[in-house]
């Protein structure tokens, strides 16, 4: 059991289940997991109440109560052993607006000086909430550019019928204290409800300017695998 801490998402200061050996800390709309050291890749169950107000995510560098936990709040968000936003996770994508948090947004993106965004893992319009757990200093020509071609291609294939995608965004950091990432890798995996799925949409993304090289390679990579899925492709 990864180790939990008398903190406002302890076990002690919640109502608590105990399941399968995790401590689900639930809240309206947001749940921190404990992941077990041995098991940290296995499936999390599901919470079925929603027992206490929603518990605040602070929007600061390091989420040190969070550290090494899953957290949900419409999707999956993990958070590494340093405090820092690793991965996001929405096993079935759909559209919609998330309220936005532009006082959290900009703190993030300050974080990575001129020319930076708070940018989210996973988009607002694709119901990604605007916390510290899906905020990262993005660079802006990047949050603006392909990063955004890449969600509005996810947005493509669920308006042509694959209602069942699947999406990630795994964040790589220079070193383990840096919070400014200095990769990310997007991908998402259509599928129309009863349908098999399609093959993998994949992009290693720097997060730097791009050169005009790269920015064609990333965006014709992208349009490949949109066309391969039947989805709208991106210009």
């Amino acid at each position: 059991m990864a180790r939990t801490t008398s903190s406002p998402w302890s076990c002690a200061r919640h109502a608590a289940k105990r399941r399968r050996g995790l401590c689900l800390l639930v809240g309206a709309g947001v749940v921190a997991v404990a992941v077990p050291a041995s098991a940290a890749a296995a499936a999390v169950p599901a919470a079925t109440e929603a027992a206490e107000p929603r518990a605040a995510i602070p929007c600061e560098m390091y989420l040190t109560d969070l550290k090494n936990q899953d957290v949900k709040s419409t999707w999956t968000f993990h958070v590494d052993a340093h405090g820092r936003p690793e991965r996001a996770t929405a096993k079935k994508l759909t559209v919609g607006d998330s309220p936005r948090d532009q006082k959290c947004e900009t703190k993030v993106g300050n974080w990575g000086g001129s020319g930076f965004d708070g940018g989210h893992l996973i988009a607002a319009t694709l119901k990604g909430v605007s916390k510290r757990v899906n905020l990262v200093p993005m660079e802006r020509s990047i949050n603006r550019g392909i990063y955004k071609s890449f969600e509005t291609g996810a947005k493509n294939c669920i308006k042509a019928g694959k209602n069942e995608t699947a999406y990630k965004s795994v964040v790589q950091y220079p070193n383990d204290t840096s919070v400014v990432p200095n990769k990310f890798t997007v991908s998402m995996v259509p599928k129309a409800r009863g349908g098999s799925r399609g093959p993998e949409i994949r992009l290693e993304i720097p997060n730097a300017e791009l050169t005009p090289k790269k920015k064609k390679e990333l965006k014709n990579t992208l349009n490949e695998g949109l066309a391969k899925n039947g989805c709208t492709t991106v210009s």
